[in-house]
């Protein structure tokens, strides 16, 4: 017999109406002779906990099934957490394993059980989970294991594929696979994706294809709005007059916003820009609005300084608009020395 022993501390900070926590949780540990489970309860800042095994621990669980709102920090090595995303029970518990996997990098091991996760695993979201982790693990191996889910049926699942093959820039082989995919995928939504990753690899012609895209019709101006984005990632001066197009008033809201999203890291010297954005100021599309103010913020132009104040002042703010334009005013306001 043995025993493991786990160290719980509470670490939020007592103070006001902050008070420590008094919280039941269970325990589980897994030996080779199967699953044994411990009801604890947790109400101290620091408090130690023993419990009886009968052999090497191959995973342990604090809250299996996440069964708590909670933020915890569990340091595992790659071989226990490997054994929970092959073996837990429950969804969370996978899913936070893949999570945890995906920051050890350069380990072979860690990359067949995530790019296994990925094809088999029973539930869509540990799939998702394994693809992103694939994705920030890097490396040929990994690629080659997202590259293998573009068949996965669930278009939700190809959706994240197609976005972590973006961490791959160095392949110049992705580009026109990827540009196939925006322009065949049965699901717009992968599509879609498939638009913003092109734009991140950056292949040659990347500002041409998404001027193609643009003229594009799709539900939801998916493809248009993914387009719009993409050109102004591309920081290509080049996008300026298309994404002002794009952004006036009588084109769809949903284009508008992306364009005006998309314009704000372009030509940042230029005035005029600055004055069209105020003018968005005072749309009566809220998220027209809100665009044109985080788009300000990310210019950086002090000229933008008084309208917001004077919108700061308006009675006819929303509760969501009132804090991020607050924060963003004071960051402009700090930048200019105001």
């Amino acid at each position: 017999m043995g025993l493991v022993t786990l160290d719980v501390a509470q670490t939020q900070k007592v103070e006001g109406s902050v008070r420590l926590f008094d919280v039941p949780v269970t325990v589980e540990i897994t030996t080779a002779t199967g699953r044994h489970a411990y009801p604890i309860e947790v109400h101290q800042a620091s408090e130690l906990f023993s419990f009886p095994v009968d052999g090497p621990p191959l995973m342990v669980l604090f809250d299996k099934g996440d069964e708590i709102l909670k933020s915890v920090e569990f340091h595992k090595d790659a071989a226990l957490l490997i054994y929970q995303l092959k073996n837990a029970e429950t969804v969370p518990d996978r899913a936070d394993a893949a999570v945890a996997l995906g920051n050890i990098h350069n380990d072979a091991d860690v990359v067949a059980a995530l790019g296994d996760a990925a094809e088999r695993d029973p539930f869509w979201g540990v799939r998702v989970e394994a693809l992103r982790a694939l994705g920030k693990a890097g490396g040929s191996d990994a690629e080659k294991r997202i590259l293998a889910r573009l068949d996965e049926p669930q278009p939700w699942v190809r959706e994240v594929a197609v976005a972590e093959l973006g961490n791959f820039k160095e392949d110049a082989s992705l580009g026109p696979k990827v540009e196939q995919i925006a322009a065949s995928d049965p699901a717009y939504r992968v599509r879609a994706s498939a638009v913003e990753t092109f734009s991140d690899l950056r292949p040659a012609n990347a500002f041409e294809t998404l001027q193609s895209i643009i003229r594009t019709d799709s539900p939801n101006d998916m493809l248009r709005t993914a387009a719009l984005d993409s050109l102004g990632k591309l920081k290509d001066e080049r996008a300026v007059g298309i994404l002002l197009d794009w952004a006036a008033p009588g084109k769809p809201f949903v284009d508008r916003e992306a364009a005006i999203g998309a314009i704000a890291p372009l030509d940042k010297e230029n005035k005029d820009i600055t004055k069209l954005l105020v003018s968005y100021l005072n749309e009566h599309y809220l998220d027209v609005r809100m665009a044109a103010v985080f788009a300000l913020g990310e210019r950086g132009d002090p000229d933008a300084i008084a309208p917001m104040e004077e919108m700061l002042r308006s009675d006819t703010l929303s509760i969501g608009e009132r804090p991020h334009l607050e924060r963003i005013l004071a960051t402009l306001k700090k930048k200019s020395g105001k």
